[in-house]
């Protein structure tokens, strides 16, 4: 099969004895130095075949090259430059970049460290945050949450805002029911950084440790408290008073401590408490919630 640019090469110079270069540029849309450069082509080869695009002269080398190239590395261990080196005293003129492309590349599998878990016991850090806020008709509401990173034990309050006055009496509501622990955790919020707060925790001897900023999965336990409060409890629910809220929420918070299993530890976070060794004495009558 002719292909299309022929035949119309083959009509260009059928018109050329009948018209002149001027009508022919313009019946065909070509300039005329492509009409010129076409002619001449017919004059010399006759048939304008359209010649391929392909290269005549490739960089490829062959397949004697290549294994000899394979052969010099494993034998010797040479790399690119010492096997170029090589082949150009063997006659075989190849480039280190050349060489370096056929160069068995032994990729050797790193070594994966398992760094043993630290186990957290009963009471050795809190961590601490405060969620967004919820709404209660117009009002406005926010949780603050704490969480025992070993037993996986929570407490959350409502308040209407997170000053450094509610957050502390979260915490003391957390140590009067379950003991006073060793550090805390929190992000870097000014309510966290208050004097006020650093103060009390000085008075109290709990360390107080802070995460990266923009890192809030260094504070992973109580975000995915909150997670887990925001999908099982808090999208299920509509509060109509203040009380309720609060009241459905500490329901919820008794369920998450003594009836929720919990998958990370296996039991329920206050059997995982009780069955911690720890010296601090855990009364039962202060967990239990109304």
């Amino acid at each position: 099969m002719i292909p299309d640019t022929e035949v119309i090469n083959s009509q260009l110079m059928k018109a050329s004895k009948e018209l002149t270069v001027t009508m022919l540029c313009r019946a065909f849309g070509i300039s005329r130095s492509v009409f010129y450069y076409r002619r001449k082509r017919y004059e010399k080869c006759g048939l304008l075949q359209s010649r391929s695009k392909r290269p005549k002269h490739t960089r490829a080398i062959d397949e004697e090259v290549k294994a000899k190239i394979v052969e010099l590395h494993r034998a010797h261990g040479w790399k690119a430059a010492r096997i170029s080196r090589e082949l150009s005293k063997q006659g075989l003129r190849l480039s280190e970049r050349t060489v370096r492309k056929y160069v068995p590349k032994h990729v050797e599998p790193k070594q994966k460290i398992k760094y043993p878990k630290r186990q957290y016991g009963r009471l050795e850090q809190l961590q601490l945050d405060v969620k967004g806020r919820i709404y209660v008709g117009k009002q406005k509401l926010y949780p603050i949450g704490v969480i025992d990173r070993g037993t996986r034990v929570a407490l959350t309050e409502l308040r209407p805002s997170f000053k450094t006055d509610d957050i502390i009496d979260a915490c003391e509501k957390f140590i009067a029911s379950y003991g006073k622990p060793k550090t805390i955790k929190t992000d870097n919020h000014r309510c966290f950084r208050s004097k006020k707060f650093n103060s009390w925790l000085e008075r109290n001897k709990i360390q107080h440790r802070y995460i990266e900023k923009k890192s809030p999965w260094q504070n992973g336990y109580i975000e995915s408290f909150f997670k887990t409060m925001e999908t099982e409890f808090l999208r299920e629910h509509f509060f109509k008073t203040i009380h309720e809220a609060s009241m459905m929420t500490k329901q919820f918070i008794n369920d998450y401590n003594n009836t929720r299993y919990h998958t990370a530890i296996q039991c329920t976070p206050i059997a995982r408490f009780n069955n911690t060794e720890d010296n601090d004495i855990v009364v039962l009558s202060k967990m239990s919630v109304p």
